[in-house]
């Protein structure tokens, strides 16, 4: 089975032998979705875990689905859209762990990777790469206006996932 990402969150399923159509699953999005982002059609790559086809929507949810009958298994909001916060990158799977981030640093939110659990969508951690007063990191940022509250650092590609070193690598805008 092929699994496609498409545009305004429809993902498809076909036979990959045969091209014949399996199932389809299309996320409503909000109304006012456009207001916030004009061309919310950004989709980069699904992710598959088990029997699990695992992808991230224009209205800043990750999501599973069954990979047989493309049922919502699970979803998490991750970002809150009306806010100028949004995510251009495809999740991963990583030990276990779905790993996202945000992409959307230049609109004045912090970059950051999370992960959450794969089997429920339940967020384990969250790392800031602005990160503000008392998070780790936050030594380094020897500035006397605040940067983590303006936003930056944004994570707009997937990054790579060693599993050796079980280590997430990624660059930051």
């Amino acid at each position: 089975i092929l699994f496609f990402p498409n545009p305004l969150d429809n993902v498809h399923a076909i036979d990959a032998r045969t091209g014949d159509f399996i199932w389809a699953y299309r996320r409503q999005l909000p109304d006012d979705l456009a207001n916030f982002f004009p061309t919310p059609t950004t989709n980069r790559n699904l992710a598959t875990y088990e029997n699990l086809i695992i992808d991230t929507s224009a209205d800043n949810f990750a999501y599973a689905l069954d990979a047989q009958t493309g049922r919502l298994v699970w979803e998490t909001k991750i970002l809150d859209y009306q806010k100028g916060a949004q995510h251009t990158s495809g999740p991963i799977v990583a030990n276990g762990k779905v790993i996202i981030q945000n992409g959307a640093g230049d609109g004045g939110t912090r970059g950051w990777v999370a992960a959450l659990d794969v089997k429920t969508g339940d967020e384990l951690w969250r790392w800031y790469s602005v990160p503000q007063p008392g998070e780790p990191g936050s030594e380094t940022w020897k500035d006397d206006h605040n940067a983590w509250k303006t936003g930056g650092g944004g994570i707009w590609q997937t990054g790579s996932y060693d599993p050796t070193t079980n280590l997430y690598i990624v660059g930051t805008g």
